[in-house]
Order: C-alpha cells, then sequence, then structure tokens
C-alpha cells in the first residue's frame, strides 16, 4: 500500500545512506539493514538498534538520531559470523544498554548472549558474551542492577527463559533459569518491573524465535508468563492461548492496573495468524483477548500507551495487499482493545512492524525494515505519526528567518506551517488561496507555528502567503488529498 510522499528534506552524512520514503525514512547501504527496536533519550533524541550487512556478515547496528532525523552517530559491532541486536534501552545515567545474539568465531554456530554498556556518545564502557544464550531484552532493576532475559539452552538441546542479573559495571551476578519441559524450548521475549518490585516475564512456551522462520516442529505453543520475586526466584507461572500457535512479544504497563500483552495467534480470530491483544491482572489472568487479522498472516510485534490512555499496536500485516509483500501494521486503540485507526503502510516489496514507542506528544514512533524504499534488499525503516494517524515523521528543522516549511505535505486532515520569524513572539498573518487565487482564509498568528486544518478544503492544490511583521512576504504551495 503507497502512500504520498512527505516533503521533507534532511541531509545526512555517514557510511550509511538515509533517504525519505513514503510515510517515513530508510537508514541502509546497497545490502540488508533491518531496524528490530528503539528507545527515546529525554532530549528527544532516537536510539535504534538492528543488524546491518554492510561489513559482508551480519553485524548489530547501533544509532542514535537526534531529533530532526540527522544521524548523530552510528556503530556495527559484531564478529565474523552472524550478529543481531535485538533491544536498546536507556539507564538511569543517560547510558545505553544494548542485547542481542552474537556467533562464536571460528566455532559451529553456538549463539550467545550479546550485552554491553555504551556512553551516550556512542563509546563502549563495557561488553559481555554469554554462552549458549539469546538476549531479548535488557532493563535497569530498581536496584540498580540490569537484568536481561532470553533463550537459555540446556545440555539436552532443549531450553526456556534465562535472567541474568549484572552489575553496573558488567559484573555477573545471578542466573535464573526457567526450566523448560523435556524437548520444550521456552524464549523469553520482555519482562516488567512489578509493583512488588518483581519481575513478569513474557514469551512463548513450546515455541519459536521468529514467526518468519520455520521452527514449527511444535505441537502447541502458548503464551507463558513467569512471575519472579526481586531476586529472580519464581513464584508462579502461567500459560494462556488455545488449539493453535500463541506467543507473545511484549508486554506494557496498564494504567490503572494489569498489564497488556501483544503478539501472534492461531488459536483465535480470521486468518493463519492474526495480531492480538490481551489484557491480564496481576496474577497473570486473561481478561480479554482482541484479535486483528484477515485471512492471511497478522503479526503482533510491539505494545505502548499513549499520555491520553490510548494503546498503539505495531506488527506485520499480509491480508489487505496483494498477499505476496506484507506491510507494516500500526493499529490505535482505546483501553479496552476497541479499534480507532490503523494504517498499513508498504509499497511493491515487503515492510515489517517490529517495534512502537509512544511520544510526549501523544503520538508514535515505529521502526521496522523495508524492501520497497531506500537503497538495499532490506533498509531500516522508522515512521511517525501524530494522535490523529496522520504522518508526522521527525521534527521538522526549524526554517531559517524569513522562510517557511509546510508538513506533512500532501496533509490529509491538518498541517503544520513553521515560519522562521524574527523573533519567537512575532505575529504574522497567514492567507491561503485555491489554485484559481481565490482567497479562502486569513488570520493573524501569534509566533512561529500556524495549523491548516482541512475542514472544508477539497482534495487538490492551494497557495499560502505569510506577511511577516516587517513586511516580508513568504509565498509557498501544499497538496490537499
Amino acid at each position: 500500500m503507497k502512500q504520498p510522499l512527505l516533503l521533507i528534506f534532511l541531509l545526512f552524512q555517514c557510511s550509511l545512506s538515509h533517504a525519505q520514503a513514503p510515510d517515513g525514512y530508510t537508514y541502509g547501504d546497497d545490502d540488508t539493514d533491518q531496524g528490530y527496536h528503539l528507545a527515546l533519550a529525554p532530549n528527544g533524541d532516537y536510539l535504534l538498534t538492528g543488524t546491518t550487512r554492510r561489513n559482508g556478515n551480519n553485524d548489530i547496528l547501533l544509532m542514535r538520531l537526534d531529533e530532526y532525523g540527522s544521524l548523530v552517530w552510528e556503530r556495527a559491532i559484531g564478529g565474523q559470523k552472524t550478529d543481531r541486536g535485538f533491544w536498546v534501552s536507556l539507564d538511569s545515567e543517560g547510558n545505553i544498554l544494548l542485547a542481542g545474539t552474537s556467533q562464536k568465531d571460528g566455532e559451529l554456530p553456538l549463539y550467545r548472549f550479546f550485552v554491553s554498556k555504551l556512553r551516550p556518545d556512542g563509546s563502549t564502557l563495557w561488553q559481555k558474551h554469554f554462552l549458549k544464550r539469546r538476549a531479548y531484552c535488557i532493563k535497569e532493576l530498581p536496584g540498580g542492577e540490569y537484568g536481561v532475559l532470553g533463550f537459555q539452552i540446556f545440555d539436552a538441546g532443549w531450553g526456556g527463559y534465562g535472567m541474568l542479573t549484572l552489575g553496573r559495571d558488567g559484573e555477573w551476578l545471578a542466573t535464573h533459569s526457567y526450566e523448560a519441559e523435556e524437548q520444550e524450548k521456552d524464549y523469553g521475549f520482555e519482562f516488567e518491573i512489578t509493583p512488588d518490585g518483581g519481575l513478569l516475564m513474557v514469551g512463548t512456551s513450546w515455541g519459536f524465535h521468529s514467526p518468519e522462520g520455520h521452527d514449527y516442529k511444535v505441537h502447541d505453543s502458548d503464551v507463558f508468563l513467569v512471575k519472579a520475586d526481586a531476586g529472580g526466584n519464581e513464584i508462579w507461572r502461567k500459560t494462556l492461548g488455545g488449539p493453535g500457535h500463541d506467543f507473545a512479544k511484549q508486554i506494557e504497563k496498564a494504567p490503572g492496573g494489569g498489564y497488556y500483552i501483544i503478539g501472534s495467534t492461531q488459536s483465535e480470530g480470521a486468518g493463519s495468524f492474526d495480531l492480538f491483544l490481551m489484557k491480564i491482572d496481576e496474577q497473570g489472568n486473561a481478561e480479554w483477548t482482541k484479535t486483528f487479522g484477515g485471512e492471511e498472516f497478522e503479526y503482533g510485534a510491539s505494545v505502548a500507551v499513549n499520555s491520553n490512555n490510548e494503546i498503539f499496536l505495531c506488527g506485520t500485516a499480509n491480508s489487505y495487499g496483494d498477499g505476496d509483500h506484507p506491510d507494516m501494521f500500526i493499529l490505535k486503540t482505546d483501553l479496552d482493545g476497541n479499534e480507532i485507526w490503523r494504517h498499513l503502510i508498504g509499497g511493491d516489496g515487503s515492510e515489517y512492524g517490529h517495534d512502537i514507542k509512544a511520544l510526549p506528544d501523544s503520538g508514535c514512533v515505529a521502526i521496522g525494515s523495508s524492501k520497497s524504499f531506500g537503497s538495499g534488499r532490506d533498509d531500516v525503516y522508522l515512521v511517525r505519526l501524530d494522535s490523529a494517524g496522520n504522518f508526522n515523521l521527525i521534527k521538522p528543522m526549524p526554517p531559517a528567518a524569513g522562510t517557511a516549511l509546510f508538513s506533512p505535505n500532501p496533509m490529509t486532515s491538518i498541517g503544520r506551517l513553521e515560519v522562521g520569524t524574527p523573533s519567537a513572539n512575532d505575529q504574522f498573518e497567514l492567507r491561503i488561496f485555491n489554485a484559481a487565487g481565490q482567497l479562502l482564509r486569513e488570520e493573524k498568528i501569534d509566533g512561529s507555528t500556524a495549523f491548516v486544518l482541512r475542514n472544508n478544503l477539497a482534495a487538490g492544490h492551494y497557495f499560502y502567503e505569510i506577511i511577516l511583521g516587517n513586511g516580508k512576504r513568504i509565498a509557498g504551495k501544499f497538496v490537499v488529498q
């Protein structure tokens, strides 16, 4: 599904090329670059992690963008085999925590936990590897230590949830294994800190780590919850699901108590897999489940709650296009899981949605990968939407004095006009004309920002004229779809 091109132009200087795609931005070179997870810095910067093949093999990709989408720095971390970054977060001191997986060089493929702590400028403070594990999530714990959740492989070949506790300097403090039944594989993808200071871990039992993979030999995977105390000692475990495959990817605290879980299900819904949103109470009991999808597959990857108590969901959908090329799938619901709006974002190739975060302005930003846009086989794909679902990627660069910037352009319901006035307290006069030159609107604006509501504007081309306080005039045009 194609969307209009936003007329926002940024210049990037780095070894990766960066381009503007319909509805978003791509980051990558002429090989494979994928975005898996993102974090928001207090100053408005974006931290992105994923994987890149720029050095000829899969390396962990870590990038920092400023609030305008310009690259601050980027790093490729890895050896001679496959390395992937699955999670990035920040600790209370502003340092960057990175978790993923790596393969040992010179030996048979053997995945290891990869965990690193970096300064805000991207320089490494420490880096650790732990054998026979995949790390999917890292967060700072209430006591200042770091918790790392993932998949631990046992000697017999099966595996289960593995939780590591590390000190501030990366020193090993404890390992907690939540053992699976024989021949079972349980993947832990995320944990939340509970009100009592404990941990609630979520993932899949008898499951697999990637729905796009081929590890479907299990008979029936389920959503798997493990509650542990602050020391990591198991209190209870629960499985939730039906007769088909069900697996969870992320968990988010719900306003008023309980948690939201997002994942994918074959047990309910309309298709081979449907995206599901589940609400559970503090004891892990399911209160309700909502599914979203069609006749093909939909995968649920990420959930976030904004300041307006609305839920954003992110994943991948294949039911609504040509069936051969999936799209990034973003939805907004109320707190009861009732859909407010949805967007399918993609082109002629395949797009995947992997993570979403709520923004302070009640909008959201999502990360994934794109084959349709950019310069390579896959590129990191970043999309930003406002609370109403309008595409509004990355904060526009402030215009120079005496210039103006209209975004998004084309617009659907609301446009933002940033004017480079000599002073933020200045006034300017805004006039809007249709293509025939007829004056449609005229108003005085305080400050440097005007919002253009569609209201009764029909689809078509329009012109604006700005008259600054010093008499200077600025003219431009915009499109309403």
